[in-house]
C-alpha cells in the first residue's frame, strides 16, 4: 500500500514538474496575445519574450507578469527615489529559483540559484 502511494506521488511530481512551477502557471497564449494587442507600444523584442514566456532586461513589471504570471514570492524596499523589488520564480524539477530584480518597475538584473 505504501509503495503504491509513493508511485502515485512520484508520477504526479514528474507529470506536473516536467514543466516546472513557472511554466505550469504561465498565462495562456491567448492571454499573452491579448496583452500585446492591448499594448501596441510594447517593443518587438519584449513582445517576443512574452510570447515565449521569457524575460528581458528593461521589461516592466507588467510585461513580466504578462509573460510569466505572478511570482512565487516578492520582496521590496524603497529609498528616496528608487523602489527595489525582487521576484522569485521556482522550478520544482530543478529545485532552482530565478530572482528578477526591478528598479522603479523595470527589470535591471536576474540571477539563478
Amino acid at each position: 500500500m505504501k509503495t503504491s502511494r509513493w508511485i502515485v506521488l512520484v508520477a504526479a511530481i514528474v507529470l506536473l514538474g516536467c514543466a516546472g512551477v513557472t511554466k505550469y502557471w504561465r498565462p495562456s497564449a491567448e492571454a499573452k496575445e491579448s496583452y500585446i494587442t492591448a499594448h501596441p507600444e510594447t517593443q518587438p523584442e519584449f513582445a517576443q519574450a512574452i510570447r515565449e514566456s521569457k524575460w528581458a532586461i528593461g521589461m516592466s513589471t507588467e510585461q513580466v507578469l504578462a509573460s510569466l504570471n505572478h511570482p512565487y514570492s516578492t520582496s521590496s524596499h524603497t529609498t528616496e527615489s528608487v523602489v527595489f523589488e525582487t521576484w522569485e520564480y521556482k522550478n520544482v524539477v530543478s529545485y532552482r529559483s530565478v530572482f528578477l530584480n526591478f528598479e522603479n518597475g523595470l527589470l535591471v538584473s536576474w540571477s539563478e540559484i
